[in-house]
């Protein structure tokens, strides 16, 4: 397990970095999934560190596991598969 001293250095470095680019970048630069995915990182590390709530976390503001749900609802009425027989 990590230390929360290289967790929080991370986080650090990540928010630096994602705001810099959001701030400076172009649309393509801002638009890229690699910057998307480290925000998403950075949140998951916020959550880690409690710097953000567990409901919010949930919340559509960061993963929005109530749209996730709705998803793996949409796919098991339009399959054969079921969420609970997953592994």
């Amino acid at each position: 397990m990590q230390s929360e001293q290289d967790i929080k250095q991370l986080k650090e470095e990540l928010a630096k970095l994602t705001g810099f680019i959001y701030e400076h970048g172009s649309p393509e630069q801002v638009g890229s999934r690699q910057l998307q995915f480290s925000c998403d990182v950075c949140d998951a590390l916020a959550w880690v560190l409690e710097e953000i709530s567990t409901d919010d976390f949930k919340s559509n503001a960061h993963v929005d596991l109530n749209s996730l749900k709705s998803i793996a609802a949409y796919i098991e009425e339009t399959t054969s598969k079921k969420l609970t027989d997953y592994e």
